[in-house]
């Protein structure tokens, strides 16, 4: 074989080599394994300001360690929860000892929660390249990703990872919800008619989608309403607004739905109260908080977050007890979480421990003096004490933060009628009822006052629509026997 056509042939090879690396995705390039040296680096453990366990971490000794392994680096964080630095190492050392695909998973889920979004993502990279199935898996790993991207502000990455995610796994609520507010941001910034129809038209889908597997989902309407706006539709607006504030407890963006809802329909006032009551809120992460896969984040990590996503999934149950002490839990790892200080003071009262609820909504309000939620708890307090004047002055006060928060009205329209006061008490519980037409037990109470005026047959109808929505309660069926309507 000739010189020239050797090198000819080594050309080509090369060649082909570097179309490969090129085309190649960038998670499949061959890297150099990671190796065990030895156990990490063990951080610190001391206090924090507020007198909360602390893990001080080396971040230059961690970041030298990782780099001998073959790691990813950490986070240039230096304190941690104990629990968490102690789930960041093990999980370091896990991929050491053994690089599969669940202990990458399992470090990038550690990374991600302490928001380390390029190490994190290079740790899903490395368990997306070593899982083939199944289907569910796969779309985790690429939501988790999206989420990453999403985080990182690099839109088009978002999109493309979340569309692959909802194409493995078409039950991912969150995977919609996200989609859906990507689209709606494009709407938002296309000049063009015809783009902006189609935009709409995809995100009719996607929210139909998200609907369909998260019904109760607040952020559903919130993001209707957005998108009503969009339309150019400000009654369907406040309507989407009304709908998220019954679903939920008011949160930062179900208000300001509300007040971009009310200032489209030309109500300046009820919009800047909305817009009040809202910046009183925590903004949050919209969708980290109800998104259950971006919560195993924090269930890997040990972290607070993952203690506050089990009380919630308890909360309405029986075990009042068990409750409290997962609330206690939480407020001593995080002494300013004004949420969970009203959460206790709630079972608190329910438990008769009212002088406990009393103290903390007053560490909760110090902390969050502008939450109305907090002053709607503080008239539920009062009412259950009996101390009926002070149930109406807390109700004013959170109606003052926020005006459709039907719980005051309804607590105020109580308290009125067992201080002898039946037409303000009726006033009111009409306000709570036209905010929350499903909520039964205001519609009975409302009963029970026209009936004390003696205009029994108005109650009717009240009734009926009670009905409605529990059917065969025995206390609305007893009533209009009672009372004789048809």
């Amino acid at each position: 074989m000739s010189r020239g056509l050797v090198n000819l042939l080594l050309a080509l090879v090369v060649a082909l080599g570097v179309v490969w690396l090129v085309l190649l995705p960038p998670g499949l390039i061959l890297r150099a394994e990671p190796r065990a040296l030895g156990p990490a680096p063990r951080p610190v453990i001391g206090t924090n300001a507020f007198g909360a366990p602390e893990a001080r971490v080396d971040v230059a000794a961690l970041t030298a360690w990782c780099a001998r392994s073959r790691l990813p680096p950490p986070p240039p964080l230096t304190a941690y929860e104990p629990e968490v630095a102690a789930a960041l190492l093990d999980a370091y050392e896990a991929v050491a000892r053994e690089p599969s695909s669940g202990a990458w998973e399992r470090l990038g889920m550690v990374l991600a929660a302490v928001d380390a979004g390029p190490s994190a993502d290079f740790a899903f990279v490395e368990a997306e390249r070593r899982f083939a199935t199944p289907k569910e898996t796969r779309a985790r790993l690429a939501h988790f990703r999206g989420v990453l991207a999403m985080q990182a502000g690099d839109v088009e990455r978002a999109r493309e990872l979340l569309v692959r995610a909802s194409r493995l796994h078409e039950p991912s609520a969150s995977t919609w919800g996200r989609l859906a507010h990507l689209t709606l941001d494009e709407v938002e910034a296309d000049d063009d008619v015809a783009t902006r129809e189609g935009l709409q038209r995809a995100a009719d889908f996607q929210l139909e989608q998200f609907e369909r597997f998260a019904p109760k989902d607040a952020l559903v309407w919130v993001l209707r309403s957005r998108q009503a706006l969009l339309r150019g539709d400000g009654p369907a607006a406040h309507e989407h607004a009304l709908r998220a504030l019954a679903v939920e407890a008011p949160t930062f963006q179900s208000l300001h739905a509300l007040g971009r809802a009310r200032a489209a329909l030309g109500d300046e006032t009820g919009a800047a109260l909305a817009y009040t009551a809202a910046d009183a809120l925590p903004q949050g992460a919209v969708f980290n908080a109800r998104d259950p896969w971006v919560q195993e984040w924090y269930r890997a990590a040990g972290a607070t977050r993952a203690l506050v996503q089990r009380f919630e999934a308890l909360q309405g149950g029986d075990d009042l007890a068990g409750l409290i002490a997962l609330g206690e839990s939480i407020v001593q790892r995080r002494p300013d979480d004004a949420t969970m200080l009203g959460n206790l003071a709630e079972l608190y009262r329910k438990t008769r421990r009212f002088d406990e609820a009393d103290a903390a909504l007053d560490r909760a309000l110090a902390r969050a003096p502008g939450a109305s939620h907090l002053h709607t708890k503080r008239a539920t307090l009062r009412l259950a004490e009996g101390r009926h004047a002070e149930a109406v002055a807390a109700a004013d006060a959170a109606l003052a933060l926020h005006d459709g928060d039907a719980r005051a009205w309804s607590v105020k329209g109580r308290a009125q009628y067992l201080a002898g006061e039946p037409l303000a008490a009726e006033s009111s519980l009409r306000r709570a009822v036209a905010l929350q037409p499903d909520d039964v037990s205001t519609l009975l109470v409302l009963v029970t006052v026209l009936e004390s005026l003696g205009r029994g047959p108005e109650a009717c109808p009240l009734l009926d629509q009670a009905l409605q929505h529990a059917p065969g309660l025995p206390a609305a069926l007893d009533a209009k026997q009672r009372l004789g309507c048809p």
